[in-house]
């Protein structure tokens, strides 16, 4: 029936048949799951999973066996123990029934099996726990111990979905048991799904390398399976469980045979559905929500938009402050609010600027206008208008709108759906500026001169009711400004003139969004001189607030934008170098010396003085995330009496352009503009690409705080998020500061009558919660939003042909390379694709080596300046010398060999690098069928 294996060993995870009695085991239970083998003196020895876990044993007493049984690898890794002994159980009860064979028996065990077998002949569904143990003991009077043991079975399957019982009340422990009519239904389906599976896979004889045969299961394509009417009934139910999965990351509550059980004897539904999916599927292992969206796809339950649209629910299903869809009772409290022009005491105090002629200008697909623009050009200036939506006019603070907008914080942009922050009654209607329909507004006033160089202190910001005169598309304005149409062509000769004096760091990057429709698709988007337009006055306007703030003095929630460091610098110039590129950013030496210096001097004397004043409005705080901070603990142990008290304006988390000087501000920003510069020059496409790729990991990530460092990226001193209100929930805590500002008469920031005391909105330690809870929603968003966008990519490289495989490596990892694709797709190759050898990356993530880096010494970094030298350092060794095996920069052909369409990943395999135009390595490696 069996012979020995001489030479060929087993596949890593295929099932395999031993000699009985081994460790004790006896058949039906003799098979093991082949992990590897080792040369001992002994000779080879095999490691095997087996029922009593991993077990070691000679290989002649191993059988070669031709179940065509096998575990999925992930990365080439088995799965954990407890699922390998789930499938192996399941594997040994198959074959045992194949082969008429019975399992170990339990007969006269106390088993929950046979608690119920013995149950069911009573007669009755419910029984006590006491009647039970009565029952199976055949006694009347129970010890404690007979009641434990009983007690400790059901237990085991107390839930719904496990076992024949269930626990209907625990205090009483009063149990429910299934009926012989639900245990024949759970019979029944389990062995119509043993046949649904059978069907779906067939047995071929495979030739090995050495010239033997072996028997593959393979499964079958889905429209050559013979499924009955009633078996597609059963498989819809699968379909059905599979997406709900996909969706909500649990089960729903559907079971076996009209029940909710879903785990019986040695059945587990659960499992069952997993293994059929990824043994139906045959694409390596993933994770169960990846196998079940691919085997809906397959079998035409799901298109790939539908796929694509159930894993966006997924992820925001799974993200606890964000929701698909707006609760009703939050739609509802929003349909309360009506239109402006009938009710009129709503204009009352605002300025009125119906008459000024106001534009928006978004995309052509814009359902929502959250802003317009208005430019007046006189004899000696330029007047800019930027009118915002007033949603805080609606959205009061502490109301349940309020609560609902700041518990998302932000809107959710995917290529399935957007996600708003606000009731579409506002987002969609009250505050979208749409055309002669007069709208409530914030308007911010700002002054330049002929030069386009901003009047300082002519920062305003009003309460305003405008009417737009229409609601304008980018396309439109561009072809107007081509045609220098009025009032466009002024429009745009402000933006130009401001923009001459900005000091922002332009990356002049194509915008690349999935689009969806028959089929999916990569749109490229190239920036415009009306899209330029817009960004300017935006960020006037976001800067503007800023100043009124600043000369306020009032607690608010800035945007900051830190320095980058210069180890980020270094890094970016080696990293260059490998690429070949003549880039290096020159950062400044001894930016905060002066300032650091000075702050040592007085920082003790300063410190407790002010802690002793406490002069302001309110105590000077050094948060430290919690309720308590530094200020208030120290603050107990002064007995000085209590005077005015300075406003707590936060505590910079890190240094930034607003405590630079102007000269050291122009030091730290003039290299980055001028790398910049450099790299819009750079004519290969995919090389321009990758420079602006490093440069944007050289800058910080953005954040909320009540303190202000300034924005690095946009050259801006002081930098607050005012212009979209609708999506953004610290744009609302902008507008309602301004409004506090326009009600105390200094609507530019100062005050008219000195005397005033004034009023806060927000408290620093208010505003500092609010900013990182709003930072960690942005930041969240923004991961959904990419993971999604990637989703969509994988579904697109799918289907890619060839000719869009050539890419550029553009990151350098422990684990592997990452490769751009020419439409943006970016595909993983895993290191030991490349070689079987160790590996090891630099210190600056620019090259990959082969061979071991214990050659060097552990402490010596290892950069693009020095590594020529520790090669011929390592060359002397006897051993295989060390190799650069891949760069940045460098171009590999690329093969997909796996898709995680739910984490959106893409995983590949090298057919060819070239390095600087030199194929310098081909790969002998078919492309797998993904």
């Amino acid at each position: 029936m069996h012979f020995v294996i001489e030479e060929k060993l087993p596949a890593k995870g295929e099932l395999v048949e031993f000699k009985p009695g081994l460790f004790g085991i006896q058949p039906p239970n003799n098979f093991g799951i082949f992990v590897k083998s080792s040369k001992r003196k002994k000779g080879v020895i095999v490691t095997l999973f087996t029922l009593r876990g991993m077990q070691e044993l000679k290989q002649g007493n191993v059988y070669k066996s031709t179940f065509g049984r096998s575990v999925q690898l992930k990365n080439g890794q088995l799965p954990p123990e407890k699922e390998m002994r789930q499938r192996l159980k399941q594997w040994i009860n198959e074959i045992a029934k194949e082969r008429g064979e019975s399992g170990s028996s339990t007969a006269g065990q106390l088993t929950e099996k046979n608690l119920w077998q013995l149950l069911v002949k009573k007669g009755k569904e419910q029984f006590t726990l006491e009647e039970i143990a009565k029952i199976w003991y055949k006694k009347e009077e129970l010890s404690k111990n007979q009641l434990r043991k009983i007690k400790e079975v059901l237990n085991q399957v107390s839930s719904p979905q496990r076992g024949h019982f269930v626990l209907l009340d625990s205090r009483k422990q009063l149990w429910k048991i299934l009926t012989l009519e639900e245990k024949k239904s759970i019979n029944r389906e389990i062995g119509d799904l043993g046949r649904i599976r059978a069907k779906m896979f067939h047995y071929v004889e495979e030739e090995t390398e050495d010239g033997d045969t072996r028997t593959v299961r393979k499964p079958l394509p889905w429209d050559e399976i013979p499924f009955t009417d009633e078996e597609k009934v059963l498989l819809r139910k699968l379909q059905e469980m599979m997406d709900h999965f996909v969706e909500y990351d649990t089960w729903p509550q559907m079971g076996l045979g009209e029940t909710l059980v879903t785990e019986i004897e040695d059945f587990s539904l659960y499992k069952f559905i997993t293994y059929l999916a990824e043994d139906w599927i045959d694409e390596g292992r993933t994770t169960i929500a990846d196998s079940f969206v691919k085997f809906l796809i397959r079998t035409g339950f799901w298109g790939e938009n539908t796929a694509l649209l159930k894993i966006s629910r997924r992820a925001i299903n799974l993200a606890a402050d964000f929701e698909w869809e707006t609760p009703e009772d939050i739609e509802e409290y929003a349909q309360r609010f009506k239109e402006p022009k009938e009710t009129p005491e709503v204009f009352k105090g605002r300025l009125d600027l119906q008459d000024l002629e106001a534009y928006t200008i978004d995309p052509p697909t814009a359902k929502d206008f959250d802003d317009a623009v208005t430019v007046i050009e006189k004899e000696n200036e330029f007047i800019l208008w930027v009118h915002i939506a007033d949603v805080a006019h609606y959205v009061e603070k502490h109301s349940r709108l309020d609560m609902h907008a700041r518990k998302r914080a932000t809107s959710v942009y995917l290529p399935t759906a957007v996600l708003p922050m606000l009731p579409s009654r506002l987002s969609d209607d009250l505050c979208s500026l749409r055309e002669q329909v007069p709208r409530l507004a914030m308007s911010v006033e700002i002054h330049f001169d002929k030069k386009g160089r901003k009047i300082e202190g002519s920062e305003k910001v009003h309460n305003t009711v405008i009417l737009v005169n229409r609601n304008l598309s980018y396309d439109y304005v561009n072809e107007a400004i081509e045609k220098e149409e009025e009032p466009f062509t002024t429009y745009y000769k402000l933006a130009k003139l401001i923009d001459e004096h900005r000091r922002s760091l332009h990356l002049e990057t194509p915008e690349v969004k999935l689009q969806l429709g028959k089929k999916m698709t990569i749109a490229i988007k190239e920036s415009s001189p009306s899209t330029r337009m817009i960004e300017t006055f935006m960020v006037s306007a976001n800067e503007a607030i800023g100043e009124i703030f600043h000369r306020a003095k009032v607690p608010a929630i800035y945007r900051d934008h830190p320095l980058p460091e210069k180890e980020s610098t270094v890094k970016f110039n080696g990293q260059m170098k490998v690429v070949g590129l003549p880039l290096e950013i020159g950062f400044p030496e001894n930016l905060f010396e002066e300032e650091e210096e000075e702050e040592e001097e007085e920082e003790e004397e300063n410190f407790f003085e002010k802690l002793k004043q406490q002069k302001g409005k309110g105590p000077i705080t050094f948060s430290f995330g919690g309720g308590a901070s530094l200020g208030d603990v120290l603050k107990g142990s002064l007995e000085e009496e209590e005077e005015d008290e300075e406003v707590d304006l936060g505590t910079p988390l890190a240094k930034g352009l607003a405590q630079l000087t102007k000269d050291k501000q122009e030091a730290i920003l003039r290299p980055f503009m001028e790398v910049l510069d450099k790299i819009g020059e750079i004519s290969e496409e995919d090389l321009q690409r990758l420079s602006y790729l490093l440069v944007l990991r050289v800058f910080p990530q953005a954040f909320y705080s009540a303190a202000n460092i300034g924005h690095f990226g946009l050259g801006s001193i002081r930098y607050v998020h005012f212009t979209s209100p609708i999506r953004r929930y610290p744009d609302i805590i902008a507008h309602r500061i301004c409004k506090q500002l326009i009600r105390e008469g200094r609507n530019d920031g100062n005050w008219k009558d000195e005397t005033e005391e004034p009023e806060f909105v927000y408290s620093a330690e208010e505003i500092e919660n609010l900013a990182e809870h709003s930072t960690e929603q942005s930041v969240l968003a923004s991961k959904i939003e990419q993971k999604i966008v990637s989703a969509g990519y994988s579904f697109i490289a799918k289907n890619e042909s060839l000719q869009n495989r050539l890419g550029i490596v553009s990151s350098i990892f422990s684990g592997g390379v990452n490769v751009l694709l020419p439409n943006g797709i970016e595909a993983r190759i895993p290191l030991r694709r490349f070689t079987d050898r160790p590996t090891f990356v630099d210190d600056f993530e620019s090259m990959c080596f082969v061979g071991s880096r214990s050659k060097f010494d552990m402490n010596t970094e290892i950069t693009p300046d020095n590594y020529k030298e520790l090669l011929k350092t390592s060359s002397d060794d006897k051993e295989e010398p060390i190799e650069i095996i891949v760069e940045l920069g460098d171009k590999i052909a690329v093969a997909f060999t796996q898709f995680n369409h739910v984490e959106g990943e893409i995983t590949a395999a090298p057919l060819k690098i070239i390095r600087r135009g030199q194929v310098i390595r081909d790969f002998e490696i078919e492309e797998e069928n993904p």
